[in-house]
């Protein structure tokens, strides 16, 4: 079994609940620094208590998630733990320009981790593309999109991707037989 921990980044300074749009009033830079210091010290400690990995994700215009780029955080990630894979479950690419570029993006944080990212994409919800201009009904065909430009790019490498794919499932396999 694995066991991951996830973590929202959340804003805890709400008085009252808040409805979108979130007034910017409500956020305090001074106490943000605090926040993601505090949240990156945690997370690092999750490699200290053995969990297998730490997992992040995209919000944008809502205090329940402080990361609109959990990209960053990987990177800071990737410096300051050696052996937890870092889960960005994830990425908004709806949100995002070119999906090779976020490809590239992704690809930059698993070298700097030494091959220790998990990505995942997700669809995001209706305020976040308010808040960015997205228009919603072209959600799913961005996400689209970009699946299957990560495929194509994949396929530009289909005998190491291959490799690498069979390699896993031996280790896999290597592990149910240990069990």
């Amino acid at each position: 079994m694995k066991v991951y921990a996830f973590d929202l980044m959340p804003w805890p300074y709400l008085d009252e609940p808040s409805y979108y749009p979130d007034a910017n009033a409500l956020y305090d830079p001074v106490r943000g620094q605090e926040i993601y210091a505090q949240h990156l010290d945690q997370m690092v400690l999750y490699e200290e208590y053995g969990f297998d990995a730490i997992c992040i994700n995209e919000h944008h215009a809502k205090p329940y998630g402080l990361m609109p780029s959990p990209n960053i955080i990987a990177a800071a990630l990737t410096q300051r733990t050696r052996r937890i894979k870092i889960g960005i479950l994830g990425n908004l690419p709806a949100l995002h320009g070119h999906p090779v570029r976020l490809a590239e993006e992704v690809a930059m944080l698993d070298v700097m981790s030494g091959g220790r990212i998990i990505s995942g994409f997700v669809r995001g919800v209706p305020q976040e593309y308010l808040a960015l201009g997205v228009p919603l009904p072209e959600a799913r065909e961005r996400l689209r999109r970009t699946v299957s430009e990560w495929a194509r790019e994949q396929a530009l490498d289909s005998e190491a991707a291959v490799a690498e794919f069979e390699a896993a499932l031996e280790r896999i396999a290597a592990r149910a037989r240990q069990s």
